[in-house]
């Protein structure tokens, strides 16, 4: 008990000594400024840091986007998640994402990363010109998914070196504005890749010049049909994606064939992330598929048991009636390769589960 009076009693005189002067935002840290940025390992380090906080945001970015058309928002087994977000019901009093959904927090550590590395010296050029190609192109996509999201939103640039009440608040950039803003990281980006169209560390987990001109072409679209760009825009778009095409990418001719960990350098994917084993998590066993005890009682349409499925996670997502309807076109593969419709002893129809993204198990 006295260990924990004295622990106590030094909290209560620091808090109290600090009341004595104006309160100090100041970070305590000085680490990144004074030493971190010195020499090409830590640039390195931060580059795998900003990756590990990017793919952070995967079910935010899914829930911005996907969860918001029309493919959710069937039957569940428990209770359905999201609601606000597939009904459309969205208003300033009805706010499922607060604080612009973090994005923020991103948006600074991406500016810290761009204005730190320019002073750090390299053994290869070429590879840190690859990384601040990465990096620009990371912030245009987490700005245009902003701009679909909310219209105009603030823009910043530079890291907060200091911390100024007066100085952190800033008004809406217009949604012109923040398309500027998306269009010159973009070209950034491709400058700064120049001709070197490969993957860092061969690995499609990282961004690449391909990403910068694949989202070249969404965002020129977007700008052509919603803000006026029409033709010049969309001229752009199809020059860069033609581009991506003639690096080597294309459908793959078996829907099927895109999932799965054998599967996952096809010539289709051009950036993903990754969910290694001991590392990171995705969403979707958890949200897709069931509790065993609910799943392993039902039936696929051709009457095979589940009793064998193995799963370890949550129902709270159901495909719509219209999506289920449209996979049923026998021209279609991609039914049975993403769900399987489930059915109880009657025949009823209860939910669907996710047929792709699931991984592997591993024995303990």
């Amino acid at each position: 008990m006295k260990k924990y009076k004295f622990i106590f009693l030094l909290l209560i005189v620091a808090f109290t000594g600090s009341c004595d002067n104006e309160l100090d935002l100041k970070p305590e840290s000085i680490l990144t400024y004074n030493g971190f940025w010195d020499t090409e390992e830590a640039a390195r380090a931060a580059h795998v840091g900003l990756y590990a906080s990017f793919r952070g945001y995967h079910f935010t970015l899914w829930g911005l986007g996907e969860v918001r058309s029309d493919i959710w928002g069937g039957p569940t087994v428990e209770s359905p998640s999201s609601l606000d977000l597939i009904n459309q019901n969205i208003s300033s009093t009805n706010v499922p994402y607060a604080n612009w959904a973090n994005f923020y927090v991103l948006i600074h550590r991406i500016n810290d990363f761009l204005y730190n590395i320019e002073n750090v010296g390299f053994i290869e050029e070429t590879e840190k010109q690859h990384m601040i190609g990465q990096v620009y192109g990371m912030r245009a996509y987490v700005y245009y998914t902003m701009l679909k999201t909310w219209g105009g939103v603030p823009i910043t640039t530079e890291p907060l070196l200091n911390v100024n009440p007066g100085e952190l608040a800033r008004k809406r950039a217009s949604k012109e504005e923040v398309m500027s803003l998306i269009k010159s990281d973009i070209e950034n980006s491709l400058t700064a890749f120049g001709e070197n169209n490969s993957f860092w560390n061969g690995k499609k987990t990282y961004w690449s010049k391909a990403a910068t001109l694949t989202l070249k072409g969404d965002t020129y679209i977007w700008s052509g049909n919603l803000l006026g760009g029409g033709t010049t825009d969309f001229t752009e778009a199809k020059i860069a994606l033609q581009e991506v095409q003639d690096m080597g990418f294309s459908l793959v001719e078996d829907y099927d064939a895109l999932w799965g960990e054998e599967n996952e350098n096809n010539q289709e994917f051009i950036f993903k992330f990754d969910y290694t084993q001991d590392q990171a998590g995705n969403f979707y066993s958890g949200q897709f598929t069931g509790r065993s005890t609910e799943i392993n009682a039902l039936y696929d349409k051709d009457g095979n048991s589940m009793a064998d499925f193995i799963t370890n996670g949550g129902n709270r997502y159901g495909p719509t009636s219209e999506i289920l309807n449209e996979l049923e076109d026998p021209l279609d593969d991609r039914g049975n390769a993403t769900f399987i419709t489930l059915f109880d002893a009657d025949g009823n129809y209860v939910t669907s589960v996710l047929n792709k993204f699931l991984g592997s198990t591993e024995a303990w």
